[in-house]
């Protein structure tokens, strides 16, 4: 069973990609895009994996609190060796 489209499957694999220190976004990448996507679709998805990013680093800057209902999915779906919710849910 597929559970992303080959569309879906394009854009996330770009978004891991970009998602990575050092970016390890490449042409081809991009090329996979250009089979499901005209340009401003391309350059949406690209805002919203940079907006994505930017955000992920702002909230980690300042340890924003962790909301009760993602932290009971990622908890639900990731075993502890996968995910931690480190200092965004703090006890105290």
């Amino acid at each position: 069973m597929k559970i992303f489209t080959a569309a879906e499957r394009a854009a996330l694999d770009l978004a891991f990609a970009a998602g990575q220190v050092p970016n390890a976004a490449t042409d081809e990448h991009f090329a996979a895009l250009d089979v499901h996507f005209d340009e401003r679709q391309k350059t949406e998805i690209m805002a919203v994996i940079s907006m994505f990013g930017f955000l992920n680093r702002w909230n980690d800057s300042l340890a924003t609190a962790l909301e009760d209902k993602p932290f009971e999915s990622a908890s639900n779906l990731f075993t502890p060796d996968q995910w931690q919710p480190g200092q965004h849910r703090r006890t105290s």
